[in-house]
């Protein structure tokens, strides 16, 4: 059994829209794009635009800088640059989707830091993740526009990437700003089935009313009743179950999007929590008591927050090879290494991550080959993208094997 992984919280797991662009005869205004319903998304590599496809007459402006560093992901090429002699010449949604999961990583450190990003280690945004990332977007692109679910309108492409690298951080959850629902036009009305709000028409969500698949519904205004932001309209926020303004210092709150910029929920022992600075939060020192929750008192950067022998929890340095851990998080062991539980969590060994390939012994709280790769059949393997063929769930980075490939949305039966 493997430890659940944490979905990517950001807008960028929402799928991405494949962008072409046509003159009309007459050279007059550029109509809405959908996809030919015969492409079809590559299962074993990073998808690639039909060379006899659309292209974009005037591709939109690309910050070179926001390029992740990343060369390869899991065998293929995430870099031109790194192989000068690779063909076909990169496409344009390639290039979008590694701007846009380049601007979701900038955007997630400046909110919570080096420290927050430790406590969400499978979609921490090291540059391994962050192109995998960028493959998702650009595989959930050509999939899932082939349904024609979106218009595109290529206009609007600069001004999204501008929204997506200055998004607030309460907003961060809300999915995607404005001016990105502008260029990615959904098309289906209210009430038809969902599995994202992208896709719902007018700026609405994704209503998840069944285990299986949502509805699409107005956002809803203030005063409306929500379970999270995403079902409030943009910029209010969802606060005790009602859609509103943010809270300010002090405010009561459940969760951190509820709280104004800069303030984070700080939950006690009780329901509701309050809005506090986020520099509260990870603040704990060695030997002093933390929490393992959400919005709990965190350890400062570099330690891990451990089960102690009562009912606390404790900062410690991180283990050394060999030496004895505790389950907690972020990883109780030292760079490097991870801690062996086998079935006792309260005595578990540090031990160093076998490399790719070599041989791993699994057990239901241990992560043997780190997070960005997984033990399957005995080795260490690396995490695959969305759309990669696989055979069992543990092969997929974040999602589940469905019918054979790595799928994102609501498996079913």
């Amino acid at each position: 059994m493997r430890p659940t992984r944490l979905l990517a919280p950001l807008f960028l797991l929402a799928p991405l829209l494949l962008l072409a662009a046509c003159d009309d005869d007459d050279g007059g205004a550029q109509a809405p794009i959908y996809f030919d319903a015969s492409i079809t998304p590559r299962a074993d590599a990073a998808p690639r635009l039909d060379a006899q496809g659309p292209r974009l007459d005037a591709a939109p402006t690309l910050d070179a800088a926001l390029m992740p560093d990343a060369a390869q992901l899991d065998g293929a090429p995430v870099s031109d640059a790194a192989q000068p002699d690779a063909a076909p010449v990169e496409g344009w949604i390639e290039s979008f989707a590694r701007q846009a999961a380049a601007a979701e990583c900038a955007r997630q450190k400046a909110c919570i830091g080096e420290a927050g990003l430790a406590l969400s280690p499978y979609d921490s945004c090291t540059p391994g993740q962050q192109a995998r990332r960028a493959l998702d977007l650009a595989w959930m692109a050509e999939a899932w526009t082939s349904e024609a679910l979106w218009a595109t309108h290529p206009e609007h492409a600069d001004a999204c990437l501008e929204a997506l690298k200055t998004l607030p951080c309460r907003l961060l959850d809300q999915g995607f700003p404005p001016a990105c629902r502008a260029l990615f036009e959904g098309r289906l009305p209210t009430g038809a089935h969902c599995v994202m709000d992208e896709v719902c028409a007018g700026g609405g969500f994704c209503d998840i009313v069944d285990p299986c698949f949502g509805e699409c519904q107005p956002r809803r205004p203030t005063g409306g009743a929500c379970l999270s932001n995403r079902d409030c309209e943009w910029g209010l926020s969802c606060v005790l179950g009602v859609c509103g303004a943010p809270q300010p210092l002090d405010g009561a709150c459940m969760w951190s999007e509820a709280c104004d910029e800069g303030l984070f929920c700080l939950l006690g022992e009780g329901v509701e929590g309050t809005c506090r600075p986020i520099s509260e939060q990870f603040t704990r020192g060695v030997g002093e008591t933390c929490e393992m929750y959400v919005g709990g008192r965190a350890c400062q950067l570099g330690l891990a927050c451990v089960l102690g022998s009562g009912d606390d929890s404790e900062c410690v340095v991180p283990g050394g090879l060999g030496q004895r851990c505790v389950i907690g998080t972020p990883n109780p062991c030292g760079e490097g290494l991870y801690c062996k539980f086998g079935d006792d969590i309260y005595n578990g060994r540090c031990e160093a991550i076998p490399a790719l390939g070599q041989r791993c012994e699994p057990d239901e709280f241990s992560e043997p080959c780190g997070y960005e790769a997984g033990c399957i059949n005995g080795r260490c393997q690396a995490l695959k993208p969305l759309g990669a063929a696989c055979v069992v769930d543990e092969e997929c980075a974040a999602f589940d094997c469905v019918s054979g490939r790595c799928e994102y949305g609501f498996a079913c039966d």
